[in-house]
């Protein structure tokens, strides 16, 4: 009876040991699984913050694309002929007077 006895409690000690590790199991697992979705919270707007950025540089790259074309566009236009008339004057546009020397420009 006393073997009994002992058994028995050996196995209750042992049950509730078991039940005090699965419970600390359940602890650690609902702390992990908190841990992972606040990561998971701080990667999605680290993510959204990236796609901004990005999206701010395609916008970028788009609008410096259109003026680099714009500006070929006109490098590439012909000249408008100086002695065209302008505005309906009389007299034809006038053209530039001799450019100076090299040396004076360096003198600037």
């Amino acid at each position: 009876m006393l073997m009994v006895t002992r058994d028995f409690t050996e196995l209750k000690e042992l049950e509730e040991q078991h039940r005090n590790v699965s419970e600390a199991d359940t602890q650690a697992c609902a702390q992990l699984e908190e841990r992972f979705r606040k990561q998971l919270e701080s990667q999605k707007r680290e993510c959204a913050q990236i796609e901004t950025l990005l999206q701010a540089a395609e916008d970028r790259e788009r609008t410096f694309a259109a003026e680099r074309d714009e500006a070929g566009r006109t490098r590439t236009r012909p000249s408008p002929d100086p002695t065209a008339r302008v505005g309906g004057a009389t007299e034809p546009a006038r053209r530039p007077g001799p450019r100076p020397a090299l040396g004076s420009l360096m003198a600037l």
